[in-house]
Formats: C-alpha cells, sequence, structure tokens
C-alpha cells in the first residue's frame, strides 16, 4: 500500500530532486493548512461575529472580485522576482490575519477583501512560476502538489473544528498567520532559485481587443447559448457556497460535525480522480452534451437535497452528489466547447470564456444572501436547484443549433 501511494504521489523522485522542487511542496502543504484551517469555514466566522446573511453576500462578493482584480493586475504587471514578490504578500498576509485576531467586526470586511486581493496576486505568481521552472514536468509535479495540498487542507478542517469549539476562532486566525510567517520564511529559505524575468514591452490597445473578441464571439448563437447556460450554473452555485455550513451549523449547532463534513468533500474528490478517465470515455460515445446536462441535473439535485435536509449528517448524500458531479462538469464541459465551435478559432472563445467566469461569483452571494433575508436559507438552496435545472434547455439549444449551423 505505501508503495502504491509514494508512487501515485511521485513523492520518491521528487524528494531527491532539485530545491525548486521542495519549494512548491512546502508552499502547497503549508497553503493546504491555510485554506483548511480558515477558507473552508470563513463564512462561519463572519456569521459567528454577528454579520447577518445579506452582509456575508456582499463580503463574498468583494473577495471575489478583489481576488480577480488581483489576477489581472499580476498577468499586467508581471514581477521580476515571484519569490520574492510571494515572500513580502505572504508577510502582508500574516500581518493581515493577526490584525483580524483583534480587530473590530467593521473593519473584518476590508481586511478579508485585502487578503483576497493578494490571494489572487500570489496564485498567478506562483502557477506562472511552477510553468517556468517545470516546462516538461509541469502536469506531474501540478498533480502532485495539488494532492499533497488536498490532504494537508481535508486533515486541517478536520482538526479545527474541535479547535474552534474548545478556544473559539481567534486561536484559528493566529495559527493561520503563523502558517503565512512559515511561507514567507519557506520564499526566502529558497529564494536564490527565483528566476529573473527580462521587460518585455509589448503595446496593445487592451480595451479594443476585448470588445472585438466579445463581438466576434457572441455573434456565433450556439456559444451565446453555451454562455448562457453555463454562467447561469455558475450563478446557482454561487448562491449557495457561502451559506452551506451555516447552515449545517444551524442543524448541528457543533463545529466538529461541520468540519468533520467539509473535511470529507476533499476526500472524495481525490477519490473520484481514479474514474476520470472513465468520463473521458464516456463523453465520447455518449456525447458531451448529455454527460454535462446529466452533470447540471447533479447539481439541481444536490441543491434540492440540501434545502429538504432535516439532519447535518444527511449532508453526506449531498456530498456524493456533488462529488459527482464536479468531474462530470470540469471533463465534459470543455469537451462540449470543443464540439460546438468546431474548426472555428478556439483561444477567442475560450480567452471570452475566462473573462466572464468571475462574473457569477461576484454578483451571486450578494444576490443570495438577499434571498436568505427573504426566505431563510433553504430558499436559496432551492432557488439554486430551479436555476439548475432551467440551465439544462440553453445547454441543449446550443448543440441542436450548432448541428443545424454546419
Amino acid at each position: 500500500m505505501r508503495s502504491i501511494i509514494v508512487k501515485k504521489l511521485n513523492l520518491s523522485s521528487i524528494s531527491m530532486g532539485s530545491p525548486k522542487y521542495s519549494f512548491f511542496i512546502f508552499r502547497y502543504v503549508l497553503r493546504g493548512i491555510a485554506s483548511g484551517m480558515f477558507g473552508s469555514i470563513k463564512y462561519l466566522y463572519l456569521d459567528y461575529i454577528g454579520m447577518d446573511k445579506a452582509t456575508i453576500g456582499t463580503v463574498a462578493s468583494l473577495s471575489s472580485i478583489a481576488s480577480s482584480l488581483g489576477k489581472v493586475i499580476a498577468g499586467t504587471f508581471s514581477s521580476k522576482r515571484k519569490i520574492l514578490s510571494i515572500l513580502v504578500m505572504n508577510l502582508v498576509i500574516a500581518f493581515a490575519y493577526f490584525l483580524l485576531t483583534f480587530s473590530p467586526v467593521l473593519v473584518v470586511p476590508t481586511l478579508l477583501v485585502m487578503v483576497s486581493l493578494l490571494y489572487g496576486l500570489e496564485h498567478i505568481y506562483s502557477s506562472s512560476l511552477m510553468m517556468k521552472m517545470f516546462r516538461n514536468k509541469f502536469a506531474t509535479v501540478y498533480s502532485t502538489t495539488i494532492t499533497l495540498w488536498s490532504l494537508s487542507s481535508s486533515i486541517s478542517t478536520l482538526v479545527v473544528g474541535f479547535i474552534i469549539s474548545r478556544y473559539g476562532f481567534r486561536i484559528i486566525l493566529l495559527i493561520v498567520s503563523l502558517v503565512f510567517l512559515l511561507l514567507s520564511l519557506v520564499a526566502y529559505r529558497y529564494r536564490e532559485i527565483d528566476p529573473v524575468v527580462k521587460n518585455q514591452s509589448r503595446k496593445r490597445n487592451t480595451a479594443s481587443s476585448i470588445y472585438t473578441r466579445l463581438k466576434l464571439a457572441f455573434s456565433y448563437r450556439p456559444y451565446m447559448l453555451y454562455e448562457f447556460s453555463t454562467l447561469s450554473m455558475s450563478l446557482a452555485t454561487s448562491l449557495s457556497i457561502p451559506y452551506v455550513y451555516i447552515f449545517l451549523l444551524k442543524l448541528s449547532n457543533s463545529y466538529e460535525v461541520v468540519t468533520l463534513l467539509a473535511s470529507i468533500h476533499p476526500i472524495l474528490n481525490l477519490a473520484i480522480t481514479a474514474i476520470q478517465p472513465l468520463i473521458g470515455k464516456l463523453a465520447d460515445r455518449f456525447g458531451s452534451h448529455r454527460l454535462l446536462a446529466f452533470s447540471f441535473t447533479l447539481f439541481s439535485l444536490y441543491h434540492l437535497t440540501l434545502s429538504q435536509i432535516i439532519d447535518a449528517f444527511q449532508y453526506l448524500l449531498c456530498l456524493a452528489l456533488l462529488s459527482l458531479a464536479i468531474p462530470l462538469n470540469n471533463i465534459s464541459i470543455m469537451s462540449f466547447l470543443h464540439d460546438i465551435l468546431g474548426s472555428r478559432e478556439k483561444d477567442i472563445y475560450l480567452g471570452v470564456s475566462g473573462s466572464l467566469a468571475t462574473l457569477p461569483s461576484m454578483i451571486g452571494p450578494v444576490v443570495g444572501g438577499f434571498i436568505a433575508r427573504a426566505l431563510e436559507l433553504r430558499g436559496v438552496f432551492l432557488s439554486s436547484a430551479i436555476i439548475c435545472a432551467v440551465s439544462i434547455v440553453p445547454l441543449l439549444g446550443a448543440k441542436r443549433l450548432s448541428i443545424s449551423s454546419r
């Protein structure tokens, strides 16, 4: 068993490699700990300090906007020394979490939005650095590090519930601050491997380029219906995401139960990766549009089931549906887009999809907060279930139009 796990994670080859391997292993393990300890429960924290559902939704939307803005800034103003930039950002994030420990409620949203902005910057710099360092082994290294991230995140999420119930949230914030301080020390330790990037002068009219691409993409009706369908689906999930664990806390009245359930999801995702090659074969045999529609149905059933449960542990059934829906969606969605585009210039459409992908997460939590205020949390989940089901209609329309346009 041990040899299988080692082989799966490629740890034997990585542990004996150059310092750049160690840098990313330490980074992803520590980032997984930070994510598991606070990222998965930050909305519980906002509920804990007395924020109402609409305010929590607003903070979630602003955080999403800030993260997207950070990614845009990182892409526009590339850093010459990425590890040095990551070091500085980790220090600032560590200080922000330390301030969160003692800050009044009114300051908390500002600090969380600032942290999200830095997360966006850090994500782009870290991913770009990995691609540059491992041009020929990127897929292997990334799959290994993301697996380590998932494991450390799951374990820390499992532990955090017991810590909160005994010591409160303050100790969690201090631990996360310490983790980011350790991340900055890791960056300092491996600063010598930071490749220096030369300046590249490029002149282009960004606004004009974006407008031209949008106009071209939406002139093709199957693609327009595809975007309407997938953005609606994303909106449905964005409505509910900030409120799932708050709802489970109300059902169980136990942080240990909530974090136990939260830790199961990434473990199920790891287990489900074994069947992902089978999903690709099913898409080839039965059609990517059918698998994508089926994933939308599973998402709808997930939200419908969530709206009806009366015990927190019944959420395990929801997790089973969600763990099947996510890989089905992730694999079949790109295959479906490839099918409807045919011989068209795919870079344009992928670029437009990427630029629009963050819109639902910007507005969804706010809308979900107002629905929660009017219809309670069960109303939010039921609304998401309806939107997921309705999203299937334009999806099938896109497939039908793409066939008739050939």
